[in-house]
């Protein structure tokens, strides 16, 4: 696929999406059910596909490529508002 043609692909993406959030947003503002048709797929179902496809060697091959593009890379060391614990409690927030 040419470049032209991803372009044009992601323009309509762009433009369908628009088009589908302002008529999600007028309806909800007018108090009206949503007019958009209830998609054939939920994130759910990709979730069980992906879990089954991602064993073995399509697994191995994803972990050999993503150690080798990471190796050597340091961790981004990011300001955090708090001090964190030298062990994750998991507690969540309080």
């Amino acid at each position: 696929m040419g470049e032209h043609a991803e372009r044009e692909i992601a323009r309509g993406l762009r433009e369908g999406s628009a088009e589908s959030w302002r008529a999600l947003y007028d309806a909800f503002a007018a108090g009206k059910p949503s007019p958009l048709a209830e998609p054939a797929i939920q994130y759910a179902d990709y979730a069980v596909w992906q879990r089954d496809w991602l064993q073995g060697a399509v697994l191995e091959k994803l972990l050999k490529y993503w150690k080798r593009q990471l190796d050597g890379v340091e961790i981004l060391q990011l300001p955090t508002d708090r001090k964190r614990p030298t062990t994750p409690m998991y507690h969540g927030a309080r």
